[in-house]
């Protein structure tokens, strides 16, 4: 059975308010949560197969920090098995502003896609 895990963001700064949304980085206090979430999932069994990550910079240092936190690791390496790496940047999962019909299926089809990638490359 497939299980679905949604993780937003650590805590981000808002210290530089002339940055793009896309580059605001963490703060400090979302550098040292991020890697408790890890372990929280960790604990809790969460072990993800694929990751599809925004590719605003709170997001990645987010990813990589919770990735670091405990065994969350990529599937070639803790289930021994396929090759490739399942955690994939998504450009269009960085969206501020509202969001219409049409950019929700974009969104919806760029996910499946990229999920479709890292799974075949992981069998």
């Amino acid at each position: 059975m497939l299980t679905l895990s949604l993780l937003r963001h650590a805590k981000s700064s808002w210290s530089n308010p002339s940055l793009p949304d896309e580059k605001r980085p963490l703060a400090t206090r979302g550098v040292s949560d991020a890697p408790l979430m890890g372990r929280a999932m960790a604990e809790r069994g969460i072990d993800p197969d694929v990751v599809l990550c925004s590719s605003a910079r709170r997001t990645r240092d987010t990813l990589a920090l919770v990735h670091r936190g405990e065994r969350i690791v990529p599937a070639a390496q803790n289930k021994g098995g396929g090759q490739g790496d399942p955690f994939q940047v998504v450009n269009h999962f960085h969206i501020s502003g509202p969001v219409d019909s049409r950019t929700q299926d974009q969104i919806a089809a760029s996910a499946a896609r990229a999920t479709q990638r890292a799974m075949y490359r992981n069998l």
